[in-house]
């Protein structure tokens, strides 16, 4: 049994949503995608006229969302040159504490900026659950027919803890297992037809280095390698996909941190950094380094179906943190392929395109 915090407890179903709810999210979506499509098409004009009388540049306002979610929106761009392709988009945000003050902010970021599924990390929410899940159910900001849906694991002995998954109405119908371990790691798995599976694992691992903090990050550190021996994470299904992403507090070369052993593991199993990948696949390259405890690591599979990955600031008219989202954005339809379509998938897929007026951070500056 699934408890939806201030609401009747129900069993979590497997089967997706009517498709009218589902079209609902989809208009939503396009129909911002429309606007941005709008906003860009006259930023444009004005910047290619900027030579004729009375013409204006364009400036961008980093509390203008509008203008904000366009510049994500226009990082993919298919064989068409449509740049509204209906693309899953998927992000880990550290949120630093206040999860209940500041839970209507970042709801609304959610909704704002079009995520499918948003990881919350150091929610500094305790609230004792034991075994029995806590998902809490809240009104959409904009929509009364839709819901979003916040899964967490609330179990942490300290304030310091915390983490969350955030999804859409259609995705959460797909949840059908949920796991978690003292609020550190929280782990769901969606299931699809032809039996494709999306296994998530979103993380906030302890920061410091004291013998009590060491015992806690070897705790998590079994509880995920447990966790991931009864996974079937070979490149060779390719009906399986999984992400694991959140804040690892240890930088991607700090071996000597006990938390390097959940990156060193994603590696082993073929998991790629998604973040490095992408930027490593664009020109120039990588040629700074700075350090980075935010990550999002996928699979085999997810690496097919994926079309770019960045960080993001978030913008102050939303709620403050100093950690900034990471974002990959995936082909929609990667849970209704076979095979044969991921193999010959390449000439179809979106590509990146940089947007030289962004807000959006330089990917390359942001790794080792």
């Amino acid at each position: 049994m699934v408890g939806v915090e201030n609401q009747p407890s129900f069993q979590v179903p497997i089967n997706s949503l009517p498709s009218s709810s589902k079209n609902i999210e989809k208009t939503q979506k396009n129909s911002n995608n429309q606007n941005t499509k709008n906003r860009y098409n006259n930023n444009n004009n004005n910047d290619n006229s900027h030579h004729s009388s009375g013409s204006t540049s364009y400036t961008p306002d980093v509390n203008d969302v509008p203008n904000e979610e366009h510049i994500t929106n226009l990082h993919v761009v298919n064989a068409d040159n449509n740049y509204f392709i209906d693309y899953l988009k998927i992000g880990t945000i550290n949120i630093q504490g206040g999860y209940k003050t500041k839970l209507m902010d970042i709801i609304n970021y959610f909704d704002t900026h079009n995520f499918n599924i948003l990881g919350l990390t150091e929610t500094q929410y305790c609230h004792k659950h034991e075994n029995n899940k806590l998902v809490e159910r809240h009104p959409h900001p904009t929509n009364k027919n839709l819901s979003i849906y916040i899964i967490l694991d609330a179990n942490g002995d300290n304030r310091g803890s915390g983490v969350g998954i955030m999804l859409t109405s259609t995705l959460y119908q797909h949840v059908h297992q949920i796991r978690f371990h003292k609020g550190r790691v929280l782990n769901i798995e969606l299931g699809f037809k032809r039996d494709h599976k999306l296994n998530i694992t979103c993380l906030y691992l302890p920061a410091g280095r004291d013998k009590h903090t060491n015992i806690i990050k070897k705790e998590c550190n079994q509880f995920i390698d447990q966790l991931f021996r009864t996974q079937n994470t070979n490149d060779d299904n390719h009906k399986f996909y999984n992400l694991i992403m959140g804040d690892l507090n240890c930088y991607p070369k700090e071996k000597n941190n006990l938390n390097h052993h959940i990156i060193q593991m994603a590696k082993l199993k073929g998991f790629k950094d998604m973040a490095k990948f992408h930027a490593e696949n664009q020109t120039p390259d990588i040629t700074r380094t700075t350090h980075r405890i935010d990550y999002i690591f996928g699979n085999n599979n997810i690496l097919n179906a994926s079309i770019h990955t960045f960080a993001q600031k978030i913008p102050p008219s939303h709620f403050t943190s100093d950690h900034k989202a990471v974002i990959t954005l995936l082909q929609n339809d990667l849970f209704k392929r076979s095979r044969h379509r991921q193999e010959n998938s390449t000439s179809r897929t979106p590509s990146f395109i940089p947007f030289t007026h962004s807000s959006i951070e330089p990917t390359c500056d942001y790794f080792i």
